[in-house]
């Protein structure tokens, strides 16, 4: 497991965040972290369709169909832009 915040590969086991998932410690900047679910991160790929559907009259909700993300998401993407 690789750090997130600074790539370092020495990192341990460093018990559960309280919903249950595995917390990790890195050796080289002493920052906590757990580990990132791909399938939920928005890739740019993703990001530019989004973009291109909604500047196309499509719905957050046949966005989030099409593409099989939550409204949510969508939305939270659509707010920041």
């Amino acid at each position: 497991m690789q750090c997130i915040h600074c790539d370092c590969a020495r990192t341990k086991s460093n018990g559960h965040s309280p919903k249950g998932v595995q917390r990790y410690l890195c050796h080289g900047c002493g920052k906590t972290f757990t580990q990132v679910s791909d399938k939920r991160k928005m890739t740019p790929i993703l990001k530019e369709q989004v973009l291109f559907l909604r500047t196309n009259g499509k719905s957050l909700r046949a966005i989030a169909l099409q593409l099989g993300h939550s409204k949510t998401a969508i939305w939270s993407f659509l707010a920041t832009q």
